[in-house]
């Protein structure tokens, strides 16, 4: 927290007019208010979200816009009507990007509300088949693609995935909080299960790219897939959660490359980050 103060202050000395005035409304949380950068211009800040943009030094990248984010991108301009808690590192960081998939088919797990799909598709890819297991977020990320017109080449499942087949039960929260699964709640929803097998038997093709940001899915899913499965991907971006050695073995073993993207020790006591296969 500390350096994050520290990073704050240095930005804001360097980068705005008036840079004690500046940092004196951003501890005050008192909205709305100006900031001016040395290059005059001028910054509204309506509410957290706008301060959190510029501390990201993002607001030349995202704005807001009648309600709507719009997320500049690869010569794109991606709009979200729903886009609290997105990740906005997905699309400055390049952790995505660093998946080829120009003219293929991205297998998407985890796809939240749309933020990563259409990311995907401002790359190029010809098709995403994108899982989202909350009924909420799926609701959300169906109208975000329909806003950018993607709903021809993004095909959302309300579904989670699995080694086996079967159902969840899932906690439906009004707030929009994380989902919960478990197999014992009562009066919750029942999302199908489905795994990487069905999702590829529907096409013939065998050049797909596999994004997984799925909270622990991506073990029981990489290590009990088939060989002639994972062989069907070109490319696996998997975000970890509980370390990564089991799946690098598998993947090394099936012949692919691994390069770990990042890596970090969690409060929890896991390694966490992104490897990807290829």
């Amino acid at each position: 927290k500390f350096v994050w103060y520290f990073n704050t202050i240095f930005y804001v000395v360097f980068n705005f007019k008036n840079p004690f005035y500046s940092i004196k409304k951003i501890k005050n949380h008192i909205y709305p208010y100006q900031l001016i950068k040395k290059n005059q211009t001028i910054l509204e800040i309506n509410e957290k979200k706008d301060l959190s943009i510029v501390l990201k030094k993002l607001d030349n990248i995202v704005h807001f816009e009648d309600n709507l984010m719009i997320i500049n991108f690869n010569k794109k301009q991606l709009k979200f009507k729903y886009y609290d808690n997105i990740e906005l590192d997905i699309f400055y960081q390049n952790i995505y990007s660093k998946l080829s998939v120009k003219n293929k088919i991205v297998i998407d797990i985890g796809g939240y509300v749309g933020d990563s799909a259409l990311l995907y598709r401002a790359l190029g890819s010809k098709k995403i088949i994108m899982l989202e297991p909350h009924p909420k977020f799926f609701e959300f990320a169906l109208e975000n693609i329909a806003l950018n017109d993607e709903s021809s080449n993004i095909e959302v499942v309300n579904a989670g995935l699995s080694n086996i087949r079967g159902n969840f039960k899932i906690s439906y929260k009004n707030s929009g909080d994380p989902l919960y699964l478990s197999e014992n709640q009562q009066n919750d929803m029942e999302i199908p299960q489905i795994t990487l097998e069905d999702i590829l038997s529907k096409y013939t093709d065998c050049n797909f790219v596999l994004k997984m940001d799925c909270e622990g899915c991506e073990y029981d899913v990489l290590l009990n897939s088939s060989e002639e499965t994972l062989k069907k991907f070109d490319t696996i971006l998997v975000e970890f959660h509980s370390g990564f050695l089991n799946i690098c073995e598998k993947l090394k073993f099936l012949g692919f490359n691994i390069k770990i993207l990042n890596c970090k020790y969690t409060p929890k006591k896991k390694h966490r980050g992104h490897l990807i296969a290829f």
